[in-house]
């Protein structure tokens, strides 16, 4: 059967013919997908072959990919827990709130004395003391909602999962 398609093309022809760009076909091309048949040439037919042979493989394994890259995240994430363990910089929880709760109460307090500790003048106080307590709201919604909705990273992992 005598086909229409000729049997070499260019990049640009090919890309035409693909609906890609000839950067695309060069990429296929450097992968040994494209078949080159010479100096910016390349054969049609093996090369539509290989192409939609690779994309059959590449949709097989898609589902399985995602699968394998969610199994290597968790192993990364419980290495990066046990490695942070054994160096000593994971604490209980219990302890964590424990120094947040000195931490808190150490700011409160000194909010508290800030307004007597700057002036003697009562109308002064009460404004010092309003924008003291104003911080004291603001701090307690942002606990309150991280109380809520607690990042689902850990410092370990937040810096990995942004070189991705």
């Amino acid at each position: 059967m005598k086909t229409s398609i000729p049997e070499q093309v260019s990049a640009e022809e090919l890309a035409d013919f693909l609906g890609v760009t000839p950067k695309t076909v060069r990429n296929h091309a450097d992968r040994g997908v494209v078949v080159r048949s010479g100096r910016g040439k390349y054969l049609t037919s093996a090369s539509i072959r290989n192409l939609l042979a690779d994309a059959k493989k590449a949709s097989r394994s898609n589902g399985l990919d995602a699968e394998q890259l969610a199994l290597v995240r968790e192993k990364r994430k419980a290495a990066e827990l046990r490695n942070a363990e054994a160096e000593g910089r994971l604490i209980e929880l219990a302890e964590a709130e424990e120094v947040l709760d000195l931490i808190v109460a150490t700011f409160r307090v000194g909010l508290g004395a800030l307004p007597a500790r700057i002036t003697r003048d009562v109308a002064l106080r009460k404004q010092i003391k309003a924008e003291c307590d104003g911080t004291l709201i603001d701090a307690s919604r942002k606990f309150h909602d991280f109380a809520k909705n607690p990042p689902t990273h850990t410092p370990a992992t937040k810096e990995n999962d942004d070189d991705e």
